[in-house]
């Protein structure tokens, strides 16, 4: 009788362990995957900030015919050059792109590449996956 119940309890035991080790595990995957977003989005600041230098040198191209706004910041720059800059600076982690305002202003927005989320949330649910199988 005895032995029935200590076995019993060393099965709980068991169970109970393993349960906090899944729970444990799924919430440093959510952990994992907010504090790798907010790197990201930390990245698009340093990125904006970079264009931001680069344009002020005058290292970003230039032209004439079109004038661009970063953040209420005018800057004379070239397409091309700059959404070159972004991707080789930042490993195409981000991307830049231009809305027209009128014929001779574009506004000049930097976003986080949408294949650089989709990945992150990838490794998310395979590290979930993994820990729940």
């Amino acid at each position: 009788m005895r032995v029935k119940i200590l076995i019993i309890l060393v099965i709980v035991y068991i169970l109970a362990a393993f349960a906090w080790l899944t729970f444990s595990l799924l919430r440093y995957s959510n952990t994992d995957y907010a504090l790798k977003n907010d790197v990201l989005q930390a990245g698009l600041i340093a990125c904006t900030l970079q264009v931001m230098q680069q344009a002020k040198d005058g290292n970003l191209g230039e032209t004439d015919t079109v004038q661009y706004y970063l953040k209420q910041l005018s800057l004379n720059i070239e397409e091309s050059t700059l959404q070159g800059f972004v991707s080789e600076r930042f490993d195409n982690m981000y991307r830049a792109e231009f809305i027209d305002v009128s014929p001779k202003k574009r506004i000049v927005q930097l976003r986080i590449n949408p294949e650089s989320l989709e990945q992150l949330k990838t490794n998310q649910y395979q590290q979930r996956n993994i820990w729940l199988y």
